[in-house]
């Protein structure tokens, strides 16, 4: 990545987040997910600037109560705050990458340096355009992808292809400082996205009626409970069974949209919303009951937060932000085009 385009886009953040302020908002975002209903999170920890950042993001999610498999990410950011990759590596515990199209880290690359075919791991992110053969990797090697449907249409990397590969998916937030935490509205938003996918292309492009549905709720619920536990190979998470893991979450079954429920995963699914969730264990231990959560500073956290974030925000308030007509990560050859904009009121205008 140039040098130029991590200074002003990417430098203003180390700069700004002292380690209090990294910890504040990784305990504010770790507590939204029991609060949301999940227990386990594969952390993706991009806000690693130096050693004390790296130590309070873990440090934040461990004391959420949330069960966390946390991986720091690896990246250079000598031209930033000299933080280099050298300075990294005693740190380095577990790898984590990202396989987003035109980037060198695909399936491929990580099966020739061995990183695969073994008992850790090798979780990937977005992966939007991965390739037939990368998928057919991922199969052999019982690896999954991380996909993250709300940023994923946000950024534009779309699901060129993961369609294709659901039974080596599981979906997640990318980050909780832009989206909800609530994994049944992922779940929600990937079932109808790829319905209405099927559905079009049977209209569109075969012009027949379509006469069954393409994608059962069940299967979206398992995406974001079972998958996202053989992802990180622990067959004892999102199952109810002897030997596993208590990681359990309580609905309100006589809340108004889950009112005379009949199937559980259309229930959950198609009409729960976080304000349902009454319980949350994880590990046998309450981190959520009757509705509120069990974590005892969080009072204090909220004061130190509001704090926190109105000091952080101010820079990028402040910062101009120039239109990106060329690409400044410096690859690839695709040229970069305005999108069709929508306005939904009378006359013209953006919205923006």
């Amino acid at each position: 990545m140039p040098a130029n385009y991590q200074a002003v886009h990417f430098g203003p953040a180390a700069q700004v987040f002292e380690p209090s302020d990294i910890y504040l908002g990784q305990v504010a975002g770790s507590l939204e997910l029991p609060h949301a209903g999940t227990t386990t999170v594969l952390g993706h920890a991009h806000g690693d600037f130096s050693d004390e950042a790296l130590d309070a993001a873990l440090n934040a999610t461990m004391d959420s109560g949330i069960r966390t498999f946390f991986a720091s990410a690896i990246h250079d950011l000598s031209f930033v705050n000299g933080y280099s990759i050298e300075d990294q590596e005693p740190k380095y515990s577990r790898l984590s990458t990202q396989a987003i199209g035109q980037v060198d880290n695909s399936p491929q690359l990580l099966d020739r340096y061995g990183v695969l075919n073994t008992s850790i791991p090798a979780v990937l992110s977005h992966a939007s355009f991965i390739s037939a053969v990368d998928m057919q990797l991922l199969r052999e090697t019982k690896q999954y992808i991380s996909t993250t449907p709300e940023s994923e249409f946000h950024y534009s990397l779309l699901h060129a292809h993961e369609r294709h590969t659901q039974d080596q998916t599981s979906p997640g937030v990318d980050r909780h400082f832009t989206f909800s935490c609530n994994m049944v509205g992922q779940a929600h938003l990937w079932l109808q996205t790829l319905r209405a996918d099927s559905f079009n292309s049977t209209l569109e492009d075969d012009l027949k009626i379509p006469y069954t549905n393409p994608m059962s709720v069940g299967q979206a619920f398992l995406l974001i409970r079972r998958n996202g536990a053989l992802a990180l190979r622990r067959p004892d998470l999102g199952i109810i069974a002897e030997g596993a893991k208590a990681d359990l979450v309580v609905f309100d079954g006589s809340s108004p949209n889950l009112l005379g429920w009949d199937d559980p995963f259309i229930a959950v699914t198609l009409h729960s919303n976080v304000v349902d969730i009454s319980d949350v264990f994880v590990n046998g231990k309450f981190v959520k009951r009757d509705g509120k959560l069990t974590y005892s500073g969080y009072a204090a956290v909220r004061q130190d937060f509001l704090r926190s974030a109105r000091k952080i925000q101010s820079p990028w308030e402040e910062m101009e932000f120039v239109s990106q007509r060329t690409n400044p990560l410096e690859f690839g050859i695709t040229p970069y085009s305005q999108p069709r904009q929508h306005y939904v009121q009378a006359g013209p205008g953006t919205g923006y």
